[in-house]
């Protein structure tokens, strides 16, 4: 178990104290996920972890801002018996954000 708060999120230094807890599935179809996943692995690997890297569902926290359109992967692991946690963070774009909205994929609670 790695500790993330899957029911209230996360607090991120640097980004809002608004944003959305979002279910991990709404995102792992995307490129965006898979682009976050593989950032992750490197940094991961750079902190001393061991190969190969698997997140299991416990182990990613996905939360939107919808004042700042920024969405942040939040991903933990275990190195050496010690917690580790990689933020990775995206700045969507309007034209995005109304595509996801229109779809049901931004800004609400499940």
């Amino acid at each position: 178990m790695t500790g993330l708060d899957h029911n209230n999120g996360e607090r991120i230094e640097g980004l809002p104290e608004r944003y959305v807890v979002a279910p991990a599935d709404r995102w792992t179809d995307s490129p965006l996920f898979a682009d976050a996943v593989k950032h992750a692995v490197d940094a991961f690997m750079q902190a001393g972890a061991l190969r190969p890297i698997f997140f299991g569902a416990d182990d990613i926290l996905v939360q939107e801002y919808p004042d700042t359109r920024q969405v942040a992967f939040i991903f933990a692991r275990k190195i050496a018996g010690k917690p580790y946690y990689y933020p990775f963070v995206y700045d969507l774009p309007d034209d995005m954000v109304a595509q996801l909205k229109a779809v049901g994929r931004w800004g609400y609670r499940h």
